[in-house]
This record gives structure tokens, sequence and C-alpha cells, in this order.
């Protein structure tokens, strides 16, 4: 009996130093294991089958970073489209983010695309620089950007921070 109410008691403090680890971190109990594995702000990206997310940062404002046209044509280029949110994070040093979302199709036999927000179409590596949508000053674009010089000569897309806000620019798409 002795040795079962040292192990029970053992068992309940190692239960109880447990949730007081949660409390102090202000956490809910059983969501240490996601929450403690980075100490700031932004998280790094959670990419899954369903879901990619990219970031662009101040240090290469004008600068766009390409988005992965596997992920463009598996999650928007079917018969449902994806939806896709843009952020621009911590524009005024407060660590907010501003967003806009919105529904697109892609056609990946012909690099056409359409969105719901501002009902606006454009067609991928025709030439023309074309953006699916811009929130403050991030952009989701068909153009290629190098030190704030655009082109679109390539198939595919990208997400841009640009020279009106000091932000990082965070895009993530859901089918």
């Amino acid at each position: 009996m002795k040795l079962f109410t040292i192990t029970l008691a053992l068992a309940l403090g190692l239960a109880v130093t447990a949730n007081a680890a949660e409390k102090d971190a202000n956490m809910m109990p059983g969501a240490t294991s996601q929450i403690q594995q980075f100490k700031g702000y932004p998280p790094p990206p959670v990419n899954t089958a369903q879901q990619y997310t990219l970031w662009a940062k101040v240090a290469n404002i004008g600068t766009t970073v390409p988005v992965n046209m596997k992920r463009i044509t598996s999650l928007c280029g079917d018969g449902d489209g994806c939806t896709f949110r843009l952020g621009m994070y911590n524009w005024d040093g407060s660590g907010r983010t501003a967003s806009r979302e919105s529904l697109m199709y892609y056609n990946p036999v012909n690099f056409v695309w359409r969105t719901s927000a501002g009902d606006i179409p454009g067609t991928d590596d025709n030439r023309v620089v074309e953006h699916v949508m811009n929130a403050w000053s991030c952009y989701f674009t068909d153009g290629e950007y190098v030190n704030t010089l655009g082109t679109d000569s390539v198939q595919g897309f990208g997400l841009l921070s640009w020279t009106n806000y000091t932000a990082d620019c965070v895009l993530t798409i859901t089918d």
C-alpha cells in the first residue's frame, strides 16, 4: 500500500508540475508543444496538403518572393479554387496584422486566373504585370520584381512587400 501511495503521489506531483508550467506560460492545458517551438511573433509558416503560407520579409522590400507553382496548381487549379489571405504585419510597430482575403480560381492549362474580391481577372506570363490582390503595402502578383522593377516574363506568382510601408507580408492559400 505504501508503494502505491508513493507512486500515486509522484504521478500526481508530476501532473501538477506540468499543469503549473502550462498556467505560468499563459497557455491552455495541452497546448505547450507547438507554442513553445518559438518565442516571438510571427510564428513559422504551417504548410500542409490543404494550406500553404509564405512570408515576404521587410528586408526584401521591392523584390518578390516566388510562390511555389505546384502549390498554386494543387490548391487553386481545381474546380473549387482556393481562398487566400494577404496580410501586412507590423507596419506601425505594434505587431498588428492588417489583412484582406479572396477566392481565386487558377487554370493551369492556359494560366488564366480570377479573384472574387474586386472581380479581378488576369493571365500569368502574358508580359503584363497583373496583381491578384494588394493589401496596402503587400502584393500577391503575377509579376516578378527585383529592386522595384517589375516584369511578367515567366510563369509564376510572387509575394511582394512594397515601399509605401515598412512591413512584412504574409500570404496564406487554403484549398
